[in-house]
């Protein structure tokens, strides 16, 4: 039987690995390879992958926290500069409105003195009662035009300092005249705007009756005063845009208006203001005109005595229009100081993944 016989190579590489010494350097840098964590070991391309450390996440939360709280004051800053430009508007407003129903108040009672005083000149003859109307108007001086007029027992006019010749048209359908011939009290009336038919303008009436000596219902006195006195009163104030002033009876007709409104002068109050707001709780309200549709803040006076409400509003718009200018400072500091702290959470961040590298 042939014996088998071994046949050697010649070739290094075809020897057989057993016969081989082992690689002493090569066996412990797998074993380190194989103990190296995932993350760190070189690519296919050879690029060492950085590990994202915890830092890193702790710092982002960080600044992000601080941005949102920076932010957060600022919101809150903004809500309490409006709230103050509110509450600040609100005692303006009902501080303007008691000046405007004291002012009212003022007027009617010199009114209401003159006319008391000038009734009794009435019985004592016409010549009497011009001169006495002349001496009123001349030591009043007043900055409104007044109409001073007689309305007789039977409503016919019976004087007007306008017109002394005058024709005696009757009077006997006026509110004015109705309500002191058929109650029978000696009282102030104050009518809602009527057209003159001898000054041919929009007056309002303040009137008292004339008694005679035997106590009997001798006819009316009236003082007329135009609508556009408390207007132009008014818009010497200077409350701003889309402001308004309104002065109406308890019975609901506008009586004047600033701005001008002529289409309102004795109309219902509400054409330029919700219905029943003279029954309101508060004083001060907030609500949208009908008229205009103004959200407006209105601050509302009662002068029961005279049967008058005031009004005085303010646009909400024009209100916090003026804290614009720290808006937009707060709202510019904001952004300025977010920006520096990007630019510097950037700058930290990447400083920290070169120093893991």
């Amino acid at each position: 039987m042939p014996m088998a016989r071994s046949v050697r190579s010649n070739d290094p590489d075809r020897m057989d690995i057993r016969s081989r010494p082992a690689d002493t350097d090569t066996l412990n840098a797998h074993a380190a390879a194989a103990s190296l964590p995932e993350s760190s070991m070189p690519g296919l391309d050879g690029v060492r992958v950085p590990r994202v450390q915890p830092l890193s996440y702790a710092l982002i939360a960080f600044f992000l926290i601080l941005i949102t709280a920076m932010w957060y004051a600022i919101a809150h800053q903004l809500d309490n500069a409006r709230d103050d430009a509110v509450r600040n508007a609100r005692n303006d407003l009902s501080n303007l409105s008691l000046a405007f129903s004291e002012h009212i108040r003022s007027l009617a009672h010199g009114l209401d003195q003159a006319l008391v005083s000038l009734r009794e000149h009435w019985p004592q003859g016409r010549t009497n009662f011009e001169a006495s109307v002349q001496r009123y108007q001349t030591a009043a001086g007043r900055d409104y035009n007044i109409q001073i007029a007689v309305i007789d027992a039977e409503g016919r006019l019976a004087y007007s300092n306008l017109n002394p010749d005058a024709k005696p048209i009757s009077l006997a359908d006026r509110e004015h005249f109705r309500v002191h011939r058929d109650s029978g009290v000696d009282r102030l009336f104050i009518s809602k705007p009527v057209l003159g038919r001898v000054s041919k303008r929009w007056s309002i009436q303040f009137t008292r009756p004339i008694p005679l000596a035997d106590g009997a219902f001798g006819g009316v006195l009236v003082m007329s005063v135009a609508p556009e006195y408390f207007s132009d009163f008014y818009r010497r104030i200077g409350l701003g845009p889309d402001s308004a002033i309104n002065l109406f009876r308890h019975s609901g007709e506008v009586l004047a208006r600033s701005p001008p409104l002529d289409l309102a002068v004795g109309e219902q109050a509400d054409v330029l203001l919700p219905a029943s707001i003279d029954r309101v709780d508060s004083p001060i309200i907030e609500v949208v005109s009908p008229l205009d549709k103004v959200l407006r803040l209105y601050a509302i006076r009662q002068l029961p005595e005279l049967g008058l409400t005031v009004s005085v509003g303010r646009s909400v718009q024009s209100i916090i229009a003026g804290t614009a200018e720290q808006r937009r400072s707060l709202i510019l500091m904001g952004a300025g100081a977010t920006l520096a702290i990007v630019a510097f959470a950037v700058s930290v961040l990447v400083s920290l993944a070169h120093r893991a590298r």
